[in-house]
């Protein structure tokens, strides 16, 4: 037991320098590593924070097995920008397509809430609402007042945002029981119209 802890000793005096600079190094990233899940931890977006409803949850998956189509895409968008010292606010305006299967039992009309939002630079808009007829025809939802320029850069290096992403509602009544869930889409499935 003595030469095993005089082998230790040996080795920590021989390489205290290496030691020391590799102690300083794994504090560094440590403290990086912390400060980047906390800063993520407070800008993160809460999608039931954003978006709210007093009716059942029911998995998205399980809500467009009732649809041929439920389709969400950008038709409009005029980007915030700055003017002068101002920012100018910007819209978004999305068409929603939604086609029922014969013999769904969802209502024929639905309540649909939209609202972008962005992690790493806290930005998030207020909720856009419509009431549609699923009868196959496009609906329009305008989100207004958009302040953020995008691309945007949250407080730590390496942290851009290209787009917000696009967080959806949908309140629905299915044998006279209320029921809502949540959707999310990229900007990358947002933005364009799909191809029929």
């Amino acid at each position: 037991m003595k030469n095993i802890f005089q082998s230790i000793l040996k080795f920590i005096t021989t390489y205290k320098k290496i030691i020391f600079i590799a102690l300083i190094l794994v504090s560094v990233v440590i403290c990086v590593f912390a400060t980047y899940i906390t800063e993520y931890n407070k800008t993160k977006v809460n999608p039931e924070e954003l978006l709210t409803s007093t009716y059942e949850y029911k998995d998205s998956e399980e809500f467009l097995e009732n649809f041929n189509s439920f389709v969400i895409y950008s038709s409009k968008s005029d980007k915030a920008y700055m003017d002068g010292d101002t920012i100018k606010k910007g819209t978004e305006e999305f068409k929603i397509l939604v086609q029922l299967k014969d013999g769904s039992d969802v209502s024929d009309s639905m309540t649909v809430k939209l609202a972008l939002a962005a992690d790493w630079i806290s930005f998030k808009t207020s909720p856009a609402q419509r009431n549609i007829t699923i009868d196959g025809k496009e609906e329009t939802i305008k989100i207004t007042n958009i302040d953020q320029i995008f691309p945007a850069t949250g407080k730590l290096w390496f942290t851009k945002v290209n787009h917000p992403t696009l967080y959806v509602l949908v309140e629905w009544n299915e044998f006279s029981q209320y029921y809502y869930t949540r959707l999310e889409f990229s900007y990358d499935q947002y933005s364009k119209k799909p191809i029929a």
